[in-house]
């Protein structure tokens, strides 16, 4: 039965008038980068059903009755109330003319116990997009074929969490210009996440094939703005995903950014053969600002890649982080002013490419937040993993840290330009026992204009260990003080190696200093000094 005397009718024109918006980018950039097969819609000649509702009315119970029999609803401009869920079935496609807006707010209130719902999950949620799940513990019955596009949301409460959109088990699915205030675009999990009508925590140890997963997912021009509200976690949270696409999305004033997470998959020791939930996926063209934490966040993903995309103040976490088991790539972003720029740290197999990025500070304070780079440790790295950072700028008006350190079997970095930024080299841990690795770094270009307290300890620093090697050819350092290349091994037991040659070193105290514990081999044309003993 429709409510206030808020009914629905047919669209004989068939189609709901175009959107005052940008244009989505072509569906085959996405494709291609994100490996996603081209979305079914329905078809053309079946008419939209538009709701005929008065502005400022309640169309919650218009829509779920709408539903039980139609599948291309139109909702028309004006502002509408949403106080509770609304189910999406497969095959359905819900669109708002332009200026469409639903306050969203007034819900059944549940209690919620600390802890009780899983990392990044909402609330509450306007549409849910969800399968069937399965009572023998097999894939869920995917949800397929569902677009929902040119709507606004707005939170009319603070006190809760909200998606616009819950996504679980789904296949094609397109969520197109959607706008939110005070809450998340979307959430993406599986079926078996949800309970008596509450997401909540279920066995990990079955998700062990594709066949689980949700699968070709499109998230494009959307936009969220947590405007600081309490619990406001990621404006755009992925789970148990593969070939998915996040283009021309904007998201600020949120916990996180955009969040791939695979933190709940099948053996999380990063063993080799574990089996990896969220892969084959793309972020590209993004904006992301004034984010708690990590701007665009990936963990435990395979085969991702993050292109064109701009991340400034992330306030406590990094611009783009990746902590991976399998192969990433950044090209083309931007970051500024993040408590680090870009975060990587291999897990299992993982090869890392940053390729034509910048980091920059330009209002940040010298200290911690001021490190452009940062690679993490893992005890399982096969010989294979590599680290690749080219064609990149690093830049600020303070002293920044470029970190190169292990776990690694080979970082390259090369071709990059540093103004006022030094490399760090720190191989050691606590036993004074280093990791095997490979370093190298060649032809870039350093510029150091820092001083008094922030000035930079040197170009690059290298505290090195025990089967560490470290190559710096090539290199032009231009400096008005300080160390050009500072290169010490302090292990017990010594034995790193570094090869020196080919630089041009001009304007600093000292050109290169090495240093060693119990011995150190040098090679190469540049160093002609004495090895200190420290």
């Amino acid at each position: 039965m429709l409510l206030s005397g808020c009914a629905a009718k047919d669209n004989a024109a068939g189609a709901p008038a175009a959107p005052d918006r940008p244009a989505a980018p072509a569906a085959g950039a996405a494709q291609a980068a994100g490996k996603i097969r081209p979305i079914a819609k329905p078809a053309k000649d079946i008419p939209f059903v538009t709701l005929s509702c008065k502005k400022g009315e309640d169309i919650t119970q218009t829509l779920r009755d709408t539903l039980a029999d139609k599948r291309r609803i139109l909702i028309p401009k004006g502002t509408y109330r949403i106080t509770g869920p609304v189910s999406v079935p497969s095959d359905t496609v819900i669109k708002g003319e332009p200026g469409t807006v639903l306050k969203v707010g007034g819900f059944p209130k549940m209690d919620i116990m600390y802890g009780a719902i899983p990392e990044g999950a909402p609330l509450e949620h306007v549409f849910e997009v969800s399968g069937a799940r399965s009572e023998n513990g097999g894939p869920a019955e995917p949800c397929d074929n569902v677009t929902i596009a040119n709507l606004s949301f707005v939170a009319a409460e603070k006190s809760s969490s909200w998606a616009a959109v819950m996504a679980l088990s789904v296949r094609s699915l397109t969520l197109e210009n959607l706008d939110t205030d005070g809450m998340s675009i979307a959430y993406l999990s599986l079926a078996d996440r949800l309970r008596n009508g509450r997401l909540s925590f279920f066995s990990r140890n079955k998700i062990t094939s594709d066949e689980y997963l949700n699968r070709n997912v499109m998230i494009l021009n959307c936009s969220a703005n947590g405007k600081g509200k309490e619990r406001v976690g990621a404006g755009i949270f992925i789970e148990y995903c593969r070939d998915f696409a996040v283009s021309g999305c904007r998201i600020e004033n949120c916990r996180r950014g955009i969040e791939l997470h695979g933190g709940e998959q099948h053996r999380v020791n990063y063993e080799k053969d574990s089996f990896v939930t969220v892969k084959s996926g793309a972020v590209t063209g993004c904006s992301v600002r004034q984010i708690e934490d990590d701007g665009i966040f990936a963990q435990r993903c395979d085969f991702i890649t993050v292109k064109d995309c701009r991340v400034s103040d992330s306030r406590m976490g990094a611009g783009i982080s990746f902590w991976g088991s399998g192969d990433f790539r950044a090209e083309g972003c931007r970051v500024s002013d993040c408590q680090t720029g870009y975060c990587t740290g291999q897990n299992c197999s993982g090869n890392i490419a940053i390729v034509n990025c910048r980091s920059g500070f330009a209002g940040r304070k010298a200290g911690y937040g001021a490190r452009h780079y940062y690679n993490g440790n893992s005890k399982v790295i096969p010989s294979s993993a590599r680290i690749v950072i080219e064609n990149c700028e690093f830049e600020g008006n303070i002293a920044g840290y470029i970190g190169l350190s292990g776990p690694a079997k080979g970082i390259v970095f090369k071709h990059n330009r540093c103004v006022n930024a030094m490399i760090e080299v720190l191989e050691g841990n606590k036993n004074g026992e280093g990791i095997e690795s490979n370093i190298t770094v060649e032809k870039n270009t350093f510029e150091d204009h820092t001083e008094g307290i922030d000035s930079l300890t040197a170009a690059i620093y290298a505290d090195i260990r025990t089967g560490t090697s470290l190559s710096v050819t090539g290199n032009t350092f231009k400096g008005d003080h300080g160390l050009g290349i500072s290169i010490i091994d302090a292990s017990p037991g010594g034995g790193g190696k570094a090869h020196i040659d080919g630089n041009t070193l001009e304007g600093y105290n000292t050109d290169i200093s090495v240093g060693a514990r119990n011995g150190i081999t040098v090679t190469g044309g540049d160093f002609r000094g004495e090895i200190q003993k420290i």
